[in-house]
């Protein structure tokens, strides 16, 4: 199953979401989410890049809370991509 959740990564057209491997790879949430916990430990993918990991971070002027508490900005899941950086040598 480790293997699946890593090709459906693999084969995605950009990042994917855990909803979305929840679904292609009939799987519950909870042990979907050990198995992108054990490939991101082992350097084969990483949460998407392109999202900011900081969700306090930036602000839109001196009464802002915060990206967090912002009604403008929307939340997005996490996705999971390939990381690519890095060579793979054991699959």
């Amino acid at each position: 199953m480790l293997r699946q959740v890593l090709h459906e990564i693999e084969i995605a057209r950009g990042p994917v979401t855990i909803r979305e491997l929840c679904y292609k790879l009939d799987v519950d949430r909870n042990a979907l989410e050990g198995m992108l916990q054990f490939w991101m430990r082992k350097g084969r993918i990483q949460i998407d890049a392109h999202k900011p990991d900081d969700p306090q971070g930036g602000s839109c002027g001196t009464s802002c809370s915060g990206v967090a508490n912002c009604a403008f900005i929307a939340k997005m899941p996490k996705t999971y991509e390939i990381t690519l950086n890095q060579p793979h040598k054991n699959r």
